[in-house]
């Protein structure tokens, strides 16, 4: 039997095995395409208002009648099955007769496509199975859904094919951009240009297109092809919509222009998130970069203008530097990029000397523009000048003077540079300049400001160096007085940011659930820290042991993510701690580590003491955990505060005024735990211990540090309160699991007489959660305890266990229960007793109907 084949991507195409079926009207061949891409049970009055709408209801039934016989006709002319099954009052496509649709092929491919997204890239045969069936509804898109095809009488159904065609159009987008991924990273680099630009024809508007296919033809090493793609996106955005590309996509171009080439056919694996700053989307940073522009565009006017962008590591300085830097240059701007390092050993200039020797490596003619004398001192720095100029005179050995005239010398070359066009002069990472480095920016800018040049001096600063590098400081503030100086602070993401940061790095084209949930975990964890975000998200998608991962993988995000604990204190696993053993990424713990190291003891010390604390203490608790006295103390806290490691919460936060710091981010007191070591914790804790006792701290509290401090029968005392203290609250969860750690310390304690009546408190928690299982088993176990010792605290856990089996549906066990209860009542004389062992006996003879 021959199969019915379906096409509507394109040409409306419709063909019974090898044979073309042909219909006698347009609405035929609609009405079978509308039934079929709908599905379900189509109402006659639905289908003659869609397609007869200026019709009457006699008439328009009429012609449905007329189109539905013309169409069976047609359907089954060549074969005795029956592919629409045409009732009384509706209409409907038989699925289970043997057809093919197009549609189908790319629905399932779309699927495919973007579980992509939550599980990470497949690789091995996965890879080949997954790219085999994206190139499936590749080829079988032969173009817009029912292209050229119209109904001029059928508005509504004209209208009905516009949506359908914009939301395949958005499914063949999301094929195009996985595959061309997936051939990307299995090195079938002409593969996936020729599926980038696919997806460039389909929606030449996308930048996200454009920019793929540049990087792509830069990766093959044809550069020009990269640059040719950039113009064609400028080129269309300019004629279709009036706008210029994005900063992103101009960025990009930038660097392709002055990126060394790549070697032909390189490949580097690639996961999810990427590497590179300019493949990740910016968010949350709008205000920022337009203040940017704001002094891009006063600096332009002759008003010198210096920028210092600051922030602790990793929220985004360089990313937001380098997004602007494409927009500068992509407006005709001189962009030179320098940045000091940590390890260059405070070389004379070294930042300066990487921004101009690029830049000077292209000018040709310098000399027309800066005199010998000029170029002489430069050569100091850049002594290849003297190759280029051999006939330069050697720099005078007045050593005096030599510093303001090299001084001198870079401003003039500054001043030739921005002759032409508005000068940015980028510095990253100034707090690891050399002092010569400053001292030049100082100069230089006091100079170009006096001279009114149109530079614009922007600096990224970690802020968090500010409280270590005393030299910075007098920097800025000689800087300040000479020059007008912006300072631009960048704190953490939004919620709102970092959901579309994820969609971004995920590279989702429309918001879904699941990205949404997930991101809600990750700003839980990383606070909205956009490195942490990155490095957190990289970590859950590349190692399926880390929390989340398995959640992740199944694209079931909802809800908290279940975090491993590592115990505290205590060898035993089954203890609940204090410090859970959250998502903490090697590169993100590097980063603070590297923040900790300048620190001088007292204020580690200090941090140690915080972090045992946890978040919200007192200038007095801290002294007392970290045995510092005030004067110790004092210039301590104004360290890690100035280091943006400790932050002080402010009266709003506090409704008593009362002054108490918290971390500035989780992770950081995550990381001072751990590397407070096992010994220094212990101690900190004890201490801990003892001053929030006398302060009157909740059991709970004193229940954490008493585990962690190693001191078992305290902390037994302190779980039983605290569990009793739950229960008052009605905060029985809660309740349960201190009666859990309080159990598991009596047992290693062999406080057997204690054992029975902890189990009877989990198991009462239990009842009033409903969690009757639970609650059984623990009541059980209370039982065996107090059995033959108590027989009044024996009777009443009883009457829980009879509540717990009645609601289990467990007759029998009721009427022994409840049988024991009556005995029980009459010896006891317990009134109150009997009426309940009453109820449930008579509950246990009415459910076995007696």
């Amino acid at each position: 039997m021959a199969l019915l084949s379906v096409a509507v991507l394109g040409p409306p195409d419709v063909r019974h095995g090898q044979r073309c079926l042909t219909f006698p009207t347009r609405k035929t061949l609609a009405i079978l395409v509308y039934v079929l891409v709908e599905g379900g049970f189509q109402p006659r009055d639905t289908l003659t208002a869609l397609f007869w709408p200026d019709s009457d209801e006699v008439t328009g039934r009429a012609n449905l009648r007329t189109t539905l016989a013309r169409l069976r006709e047609g359907l089954e002319a060549t074969t005795e099955e029956r592919h629409l099954v045409v009732d009384r009052n509706v209409v409907s496509f038989d699925v289970a007769s043997d057809f093919e649709l197009d549609l189908q092929l790319l629905q399932s491919a779309y699927g495919l496509a973007r579980s992509i997204t939550s599980t990470g890239r497949p690789s091995g045969e996965t890879r080949q199975t997954v790219v085999f069936q994206l190139q499936q509804a590749t080829d079988a898109w032969r173009g817009e859904f029912l292209e050229g095809f119209s109904l001029r009488d059928a508005p509504d159904f004209d209208e009905w094919t516009s949506q359908q065609r914009e939301a395949w159009r958005k499914r063949m987008e999301v094929v195009l951009d996985r595959l061309s991924l997936l051939y990307a990273d299995a090195g079938s680099t002409a593969s996936a240009i020729e599926t980038a630009d696919r997806w460039v024809h389909l929606n030449p508007l996308e930048e996200r297109a454009y920019r793929r296919l540049m990087r792509l033809h830069f990766t093959a090493g044809d550069r020009a092809a990269a640059l040719r793609a950039f113009e064609a996106c400028r080129g269309m955005l300019d004629k279709e919509l009036g706008v210029l590309p994005d900063p992103e996509t101009s960025a990009l171009a930038e660097r392709v222009r002055i990126a060394p080439r790549s070697p032909q056919g390189s490949h580097q694996p690639r996961s999810l998130p990427p590497a590179s700053p300019l493949d990740r989307p910016l968010v949350g940073r709008a205000d920022e970069f337009t203040k940017l522009v704001e002094l891009y565009h006063a600096a332009s006017q002759g008003r010198t203008q210096a920028a210092l962008l600051q922030g602790e590591a990793g929220i985004g300085k360089t990313r937001l530097a380098t997004e602007f830097l494409g927009w500068a240059v992509a407006h005709g701007a001189e962009v030179l990029q320098g940045r000091a390092f940590e390890t260059g050993a405070r070389l004379p200039y070294q930042p300066l000397v990487d921004a101009l020797r690029p830049r000077l490596d292209q000018e040709t003619g310098l000399e027309a523009r800066l005199s010998a004398v000029w170029l002489t001192e430069l050569s100091r720095v850049l002594p290849e000048l003297r190759d280029r100029y051999p006939d330069l005179p050697l720099p005078a050995g007045d050593e005096a003077a030599a510093r303001t005239r090299l001084f001198e010398a870079l401003v003039r070359l500054g001043q030739v540079l921005a002759g032409s066009a508005p000068l940015v002069l980028f510095i990253d990472d100034v707090q690891w300049a050399d002092v010569a480095s400053l001292d030049l920016l100082h100069y230089a800018g006091r100079r170009w400001a006096q001279d009114e040049t149109a530079i614009l001096l922007l600096c990224c600063l970690r802020s968090e160096a500010l409280a270590t590098t005393p030299v910075l400081d007098e920097w800025l503030l000689g800087l300040q007085r000479d020059l007008t100086v912006t300072r631009i602070d960048l704190g953490p993401l939004t919620f709102e940011d970092t959901v579309q940061l994820m969609q971004g790095l995920t590279t989702a084209l429309d918001p879904v659930p699941e990205v949404t949930d997930f991101a809600r975990w990750i700003f839980t964890e990383t606070s909205g820290q956009p490195f942490y975000v990155v490095e957190t998200l990289r970590m859950v998608l590349e190692h399926p042991d880390v929390p989340g991962s398995e959640i992740v993988a199944a694209g079931e995000v909802g809800g908290s993510l279940p975090l491993a604990t590592s115990g505290v204190g205590s060898s035993d696993s089954r203890l609940p701690t204090s410090h859970p053993k959250a998502v903490l990424p090697p590169s993100v713990r590097q980063i603070i580590q590297t923040r900790l190291a300048p620190l001088p003891q007292t204020a580690r010390d200090l941090l140690a003491a915080a972090a045992i604390l946890g978040q919200g203490f007192s200038f007095e608790l801290l002294c007392h955990v970290a045995r510092l006295t005030e004067n110790e103390a004092l210039p301590a806290l104004d360290t890690v505060l100035r280091s943006h490691l400790l932050r002080e919460i402010d009266e709003t936060e506090i409704p008593t005024g009362e002054g108490r710091y918290i971390f500035a981010h989780d992770k950081i007191r995550d990381v001072v735990y751990r590397e407070a070591g096992e010994a220094r914790r212990r101690v900190f804790h004890r201490r801990a211990l003892e001053v929030l006792r006398e302060a009157g701290a909740p059991a709970a509290e004193l229940a954490r540090h008493a585990l962690a401090a190693g001191l078992d029968e305290p902390a037994l005392q302190f779980s039983v309160a605290a569990g009793d203290e739950a229960m008052r609250l009605l905060a029985v969860r809660d309740a349960a699991a201190h009666f859990e750690r309080a159990i598991t310390l009596a047992e290693r304690l062999g406080r057997k007489e204690l054992l029975a009546e902890l189990h009877a408190r989990r198991g009462h928690a239990f009842v009033t959660m409903a969690a009757w299982p639970d609650a059984r088993r623990e009541l059980e176990a209370a039982l065996a305890g107090f059995a033959g010792s108590d027989p009044d605290r024996y009777a009443e856990i009883l009457t829980d266990v009879g509540e717990a089996c009645w609601w289990m549906l467990d007759i029998p066990a009721i009427h022994r229960y409840a049988t024991e209860i009556l005995t029980l009542a009459d010896q006891l004389g317990r009134g109150d007793l009997e009426t309940k062992a009453m109820a449930w006996l008579a509950a246990a003879e009415g459910a076995a109907g007696n």
